[in-house]
């Protein structure tokens, strides 16, 4: 089998001009290197490359110049780094008293990551897998707990809707994700945590960077990074990314992606502080990877793994066309060193209009009814949020408070003509889809409903001394939530005021790097918004209620860093029953052990790992009392290094390894996914030609080619990413 398949993509002026230039700079032969640690993003249209292939082939023409130094592996963002906590203001991962874990712009470039669950592929935490290329792309499960599409994503801390979108990681600063409920810092959520995206924004220094990948099959990406500071006292700025993607998926499918990002911000005078962020992306995809349903399946062996560097499951005809579309402008004025006021709104439309397979498969042997999935959704927020943060003492306690009110609205459309198709034909998984589409439907959107949450919240994080402090929060949230039919007639309405999410911690520092946590959480989640493979599909459940112990502790030294959490969630159940309906009823159980750490044994050698253990089940009341929930594994473990070759400065390489053990793939327990390991491997080359920075990246995922399958909800399963080989030339001009 060949590693990489013949590349077949359209050569840009942005390609040609990154393509003479690196071609310019391997001509000089072997050079030293220097690092870069700014991350690229965005591609450019054909009249920024024009611009960028003049400065391009100057670059090339030019006498090389060499400047040495090292570069450092790839790593998350450290526990000093802050974090966005929501209504606990803005903290540091070590001071904050949940389990946290952040991936910053270095590692996102060197591992050319592209979807959530690569990101977070050094966390053991993380069981999930989807790639930008599957229908449910956005999908993470966190301690075996789907994040809540409606509440579990966040833009530069406001939200955005889960399905439908995948954001452009190279226009990203960082990713954050807070495990565990999030009651009180943002309102509803599911208990599976929150992830936070957060763009690029103006730094000290300029930044001029141009990149082009490419990636399994032939799917060839261009971007470019811009940013700037200036104005007197360096007072204005701004980044701008765009990038643009085409060509041909892993699996043989198609993907052609634009996507803008811009930040600006203003110190209008010395105290206020304006910025404004802004994102937009269109994205077409056709042939994406399909999803299989187990509601029909009678055997408890699943059928051998198929290849899915292939379109052999996908019906000619099916695409996926998403539209995001996001903005927010804040202002945060200082009160003297220790108090800040922060106002803030946010906006942001996310679009899907989608043919999808999703048959049923019904045996071991791999045969399924061939079914189709089709509609568009449209889903809109609005937000507004102020609030006060500041630090002041009485006597010897010492206070960090935070208090605030928010609004938010959300807004949910889809089609009255959409379809979850009954079987359009019968085929084999080792076989091509028999089924054809060819229809062209001009969508009925209607209002299918919408929710409105009012909040009030106030924390203080007490000191009571050096070594101990106390954290008590409560938010009180009027929660309003309506469906609609197709007539756009209410026929349902659940009104809750005075909802009180409250936390509680208790922190011990014995030193300045080193925390010792105990925490408890309540959170509610809006009730899911059931889709469209079910038979209530459009449906909207009443919200649930949530609770969360955790017991943990976080030290951050020269030279390592280890982090470890004992929890126990309790959340109420939502599952298909029998019937295919999806339903609420009793509790489901999640208590685990989580521990992971990173060590720099040398100044070349870095390494790290993380184990989880699970036990997730259904209690009474749900009708599958003492079951396990499905997709939640009981053991995942992972590994990685990254190692500086002294040979050659500025090359380093880096490896990793997930173990993600055995899952239960519906919620009668009546069939099992296997576990699996899989492997990565990547390299980078910094060098320094004529007085440019350049550098190099290959990414090789899943190394072993492992074919497996994994379970991606109850009653779903999809098979997992092949080999697929990723590479990249960068240049700062």
């Amino acid at each position: 089998m060949n590693l990489v398949r013949p590349c077949r993509f359209r050569s840009t002026p942005l390609a040609l001009a990154v393509a003479a230039t690196l071609g310019g700079t391997l001509a000089t032969g072997p050079v030293h290197a220097q690092s870069t640690t700014t991350t690229t993003t965005a591609t450019a249209t054909a009249t920024t490359a024009a611009a960028t292939a003049a400065a391009a082939t100057a670059a090339a023409a030019a006498p090389v110049n060499v400047v040495v130094t090292g570069s450092a592996p790839a790593r998350s963002v450290g526990l000093n780094e802050n974090v966005c906590a929501g209504a606990l203001g803005s903290a540091s991962q070590l001071d904050t008293p949940f389990a946290t874990s952040t991936v910053g712009a270095t590692e996102i470039e060197d591992r050319m990551v592209t979807s959530l669950s690569q990101a977070f592929a050094r966390d053991p935490a993380i069981s999930s897998e989807s790639s930008s290329y599957t229908i449910f792309s956005t999908d993470l499960f966190v301690r075996g707990l789907e994040l809540d599409y409606q509440n579990g994503y966040k833009l530069n801390g406001m939200p955005i809707y889960g399905v439908g979108f995948d954001i452009p990681f190279d226009h990203l600063e960082r990713v954050e994700l807070l495990k565990g409920l999030s009651g009180f810092m943002y309102g509803f959520g599911s208990p599976g945590g929150i992830v936070n995206f957060v763009t690029k924004k103006a730094t000290s220094q300029p930044i001029r960077n141009v990149d082009v990948d490419v990636r399994s099959n032939s799917l060839l990406t261009e971007h470019l990074d811009i940013g700037q500071r200036f104005g007197d006292d360096q007072r204005y700025g701004v980044r701008l990314n765009v990038t643009h993607e085409d060509g041909k998926t892993y699996n043989d499918g198609t993907a052609r992606r634009d996507a803008q990002t811009l930040g600006l911000d203003a110190r209008l005078t010395n105290d206020l502080t304006w910025t404004l962020d802004a994102m937009h992306q269109q994205r077409h995809t056709t042939g994406e990877v399909s999803v299989l349903a187990l509601f029909s399946f009678a055997s408890p062996t699943l059928p051998a793994p198929i290849d899915a560097a292939n379109a052999r499951l996908a019906t000619p005809g099916t695409y996926n066309d998403t539209h995001l579309t996001y903005l927010s402008t804040g202002l945060q004025y200082a009160l003297g060193n220790d108090w800040t006021i922060k106002a803030d709104l946010g906006h942001s439309d996310v679009s899907a209009s989608y043919v999808k397979d999703f048959s049923d498969l019904l045996n071991s042997v791999g045969d399924y009814e061939a079914s189709l999935l089709a509609g568009k959704t449209v889903a809109r927020y609005d937000t507004a949020r102020a609030m006060v943060e500041g630090r002041a003492r009485t006597g010897a306690i010492e206070h960090h408070v935070v208090a605030g009110a928010e609004h938010q609205t959300f807004t949910f459309r889809t089609a009255s003509n959409g379809f979850y198709d009954d079987p359009t034909g019968f085929g084999n998984i080792h076989a091509d889809n028999p089924d054809t589409y060819s229809g062209s439907t001009d969508w009925a959107l209607y209002k299918s409903n919408d929710n409105t949450q009012t909040a009030l919240f106030a924390s203080d994080t007490l000191s009571l001394g050096a070594h101990w402090s106390v954290l008590a929060g409560v938010r009180d949230t009027n929660y309003v939530q309506h469906d609609y039919d197709t007539a756009n007639a209410q026929t349902d309405a659940y009104t809750k005021n005075g909802v009180l999410t409250p936390t509680l911690a208790l922190m011990f520092k014995p030193d300045a790097g080193s925390t010792i946590y105990t925490s408890y959480v309540e959170s509610l989640e809006p009730g899911t918004i059931v889709s469209d493979e079910y038979v209530n599909h459009g449906q909207q459940l009443d919200p649930v209620k949530s609770r969360q112990a955790e017991v943990g502790y976080k030290v951050q030294r020269a030279g390592w860093s280890a982090t470890a959490a004992a929890f126990r969630i309790e959340r109420g159940a939502q599952y298909a029953n029998a019937d295919n309906v999806y339903v609420q009823g009793g509790r489901s159980l999640y208590r685990g052990l989580e521990a992971s750490g990173t060590l720099q044994p040398t100044a070349a050698l870095g390494l790290g790992g993380g184990l989880m253990w699970l036990h997730a089940q259904y209690g009474q009341g749900t009708g599958y009392d003492g079951n396990r929930v499905p997709s939640a594994p009981r053991f995942v473990a992972d590994a990685f290094a990254n190692y500086e070759l002294a040979q050659l400065p500025g090359l380093s390489v880096h490896a990793g390894a997930k173990f993600i053990g055995a899952t239960e793939g519906d919620s009668a327990n009546d069939v099992r996914v296997d576990s699996r390991s899989t492997f990565d491997a990547g390299a980078v080359y910094a060098t320094h030609v004529a007085g440019k920075a350049v550098s190099y990246r290959l990414q090789l995922d899943n190394l072993t080619d492992r074919k497996y399958w994994v379970s991606s909800a109850d009653s779903q399963i999809t098979p997992g990413m092949p080999r697929t080989v990723s590479v990249s030339a960068k240049l700062a001009f």
